[in-house]
């Protein structure tokens, strides 16, 4: 229990008590008076000695009843509180998780963790300690907020207001992407820290407690580090063994190159529970379901912490103790999985959904969308040297390209000059050195592309293929070991640029997107190498077109996650770009650069940008899947204790351990009653 002014009750206490005591040795004044009798005198005599300055003291119940109705008062006036399980101090940190997990509706009546979270976090700032009248700033409590996810953001600086600290945890807003505590933590001890020169690295005051509600499902927990003398207070949001979950964690949709009108949809679906599993599947185009099928689930498995996840993917089936190990949290689930097939066939646009049936605690990873661009014909420009004929001929056979148009070199600079370059899907360079590329997309060969940061390097040397990202769509069914190329210079390439294909001697293949320009570089030129004899070249020439010349959207399991950056590649003169959120919300957006737009998607669902193109008909949109894949936020079981490494951290198992209670309220009844048992008392002696 704390005082919230004790120092004022103590002041009024120093100021009514001797008084009221002092009322009972006043000694009366009297007058002379004349008297026929001497019968009154034992009274008179009696009452002088009663009111006697120096008598002692007698018992009297009206002193006392009197005494306890002002003491009960001054206990009010110092405003006693209950705090709960918490060691309030000065400062205090609230950390509130708003990951995926705590979309979690096991709370009751509709509630997600995250409104339990901010409701707890508000009855904590409504209890902060006042200095009151006569109280000191060190009485004075001060609270700051600070909301994570993959991400933390300061929400309020420290503040001794209640509404200001109310207002800004209302408006924390979930995102359904991942859990890290990490730099929550570097943001809260960053505002401990002394930021005078002459003090610099010394704290400012004593450490701050930091308050932390989440349901534990953190994954850099085992890398933190707790402070000496620093106060961690976790309370755990949400149930740690009935909440349960099965969700989509793969959805992913290819085109066959020989018919562009079939479509094969891939959903894998994952079970958290540790109970086996049905639920229906939906199937949609657009808004009207086509299919529904019903898919069995196995129950998911207890995997051993100390192994990575490819061992615990051999050691499958077989039981394995989990001790000597240190933990944070529940045990870690293995999910059971299965997955389904559908087959469609349209030609057109289309966006697949995919609806799970599954009353479970998370809905959010009951919905997927994956985007089928249309299956358009692509116009491709080639500007190449007398033997670019090679390159014609490895994309002769592809069945959605309409025509190749080959471009002089004079005339590729005019082009790039007055930006008439996006009038191509793709525009294939092949060995021809050019001063700049105009807005467009862009397969080069044998050169460095004319933009920041790339360059070929000055010695030549053989270059084998080394490893390569077999889920990018441009190395789809690839096979880079049996390349074989004449020594060439190094291809050098800028730091944000992505390696698709390692070689011994630097990168092989490179993909970058700068100034409105979207690039894949390849460091030799097919002439120059066995590509080609090799059907290889006919596979990456597929692939390239796919990918780069329908804007990037070639049919891949790869998708967008929460938390990361959308990019759309819109036209260069695209006005009134927006973007409709999956929640309603549309957010005017403003280009990066001439053709590029991005947005950091926090939610799962459909974003569509919209846009006025030149010439256009109307608004264009484009829709972009974002979905929530994530196994560790799949997993929502509670965290019921943590740990910063080795370090245990306190925790409060119930929500009165928050809640902060007001005796005074009490106090004055209690009071109350006791004046009114004086006032009978008083009439008593009065009257009888």
């Amino acid at each position: 229990m704390t005082w919230a002014t004790p120092w004022l009750a103590a002041v009024v206490a120093a100021c009514l008590l001797p008084l009221l005591i002092l009322l009972y040795f006043l000694k009366l004044r009297r007058r002379e008076h004349y008297i026929p009798s001497t019968l009154l005198w034992r009274q008179s005599v009696q009452d002088l000695q009663a009111n006697a300055l120096f008598q002692r003291l007698r018992l009297s119940w009206l002193l006392l009843l009197q005494l306890l109705v002002l003491i009960l008062i001054l206990l009010a006036i110092a405003q006693p509180e209950y705090v709960g399980e918490i060691r309030r101090s000065a400062r205090t940190v609230i950390l509130i998780d708003r990951s995926a997990s705590m979309s979690a509706t096991d709370i009751g009546g509709g509630r997600t963790r995250l409104d339990e979270a901010k409701k707890q976090a508000i009855e904590y700032v409504n209890g902060m300690k006042s200095g009151g009248i006569l109280g000191s700033a060190v009485d004075t409590e001060e609270v700051m907020v600070i909301g994570f996810g993959d991400e933390a953001q300061v929400y309020t600086s420290f503040t001794s207001s209640k509404a200001q600290l109310i207002q800004d945890i209302e408006r924390i807003t979930p995102t359904h992407g991942g859990t890290a505590i990490g730099e929550a933590l570097e943001l809260a001890r960053a505002y401990t820290i002394n930021t005078d020169p002459e003090g610099q690295g010394r704290d400012v005051g004593p450490p701050a407690t930091i308050l932390l509600f989440s349901d534990g499902r953190i994954r850099d927990l085992s890398e933190q580090v707790a402070r000496a003398n620093e106060p961690v207070v976790y309370r755990p949001i949400g149930r740690s063994e009935e909440a349960w979950n099965v969700g989509i964690a793969a959805l992913g949709a290819r085109r066959s190159l020989d018919d562009a009108d079939r479509l094969e949809v891939y959903v894998r679906v994952a079970n958290y529970s540790t109970q086996r599993r049905s639920v229906d599947v939906d199937l949609s185009v657009g808004d009207l379901l086509v299919n529904t099928r019903t898919l069995s689930i196995d129950a998911a498995t207890p995997m051993d912490p100390r192994l990575s996840g490819e061992e615990n993917e051999a050691t499958e089936g077989t039981a394995r103790p989990m001790t000597g190990a240190p933990t944070s949290g529940p045990p870690l689930l293995k999910p059971g999985a299965n997955s389904l097939t559908f087959a469609l066939t349209d030609p057109r646009g289309l966006t697949i959904g995919v609806r799970l049936h599954a009353e479970d605690d998370l809905p959010v990873d009951n919905v997927a969308y994956t985007v089928i661009p249309p299956a358009k014909q692509l116009i491709v420009g080639l500007v190449a040297p007398s033997d670019g004929w090679i390159i014609e001929s490895a994309m002769s056979g592809i069945p959605f390209l309409q025509r190749i148009e080959s471009i002089s070199p004079p005339h590729f600079a005019t082009l790039a000059s007055t930006g008439e370059t996006e009038k191509y899907d793709l525009i294939i360079i092949d060995g021809v050195e050019v001063e700049r590329l105009g807005p467009g997309r862009y397969l080069t060969f044998g050169i460095a592309p004319p933009l920041p940061g790339f360059a070929m390097g000055e010695s030549k040397a053989n270059n084998a293929a080394l490893s390569w990202r077999q889920e990018h769509p441009i190395n789809q069914f690839m096979n880079y070991h049996t390349l074989f190329m004449s020594p060439a210079p190094p291809l050098i390439v800028p730091r944000e640029a992505s390696v698709l294909v390692e070689g011994s001697a630097g990168a092989i293949v490179v993909e970058a997107v700068q100034r409105g320009v979207s690039v894949v570089a390849v460091q030799f030129r097919p002439v120059a190498s066995n590509w080609p004899f090799d059907v290889n070249l006919i596979k990456f020439m597929q692939n390239a077109l796919d990918y780069i010349g329908r804007l990037g959207e070639a049919l891949t399991e790869e998708a967008l996650r929460p938390g990361q950056a959308i990019v759309a590649r819109l036209p260069s003169a695209a006005t009134e770009i927006t973007v409709t959120r999956p929640d309603g919300v549309a957010v005017p957006l403003s280009p990066v650069d001439p053709a590029m737009t991005s947005y950091v998607a926090e939610l799962a669902g459909l974003y569509v940008f919209r846009y006025k193109a030149p010439g256009g008909s109307g608004e264009q949109t484009r829709p972009v899947a974002v979905n929530f894949f994530d196994e560790r936020e799949g997993d929502i079981a509670a965290a019921t204790s943590i740990r910063f490494g080795r370090d245990a951290v306190d925790t409060i198992d119930a929500e009165s351990g928050v809640r902060k209670r007001q005796l005074w309220p009490w106090l004055l009844l209690a009071a109350l009653g006791v004046l009114c048992i004086e006032w009978i008392v008083y009439n008593r002696k009065a009257y009888v």
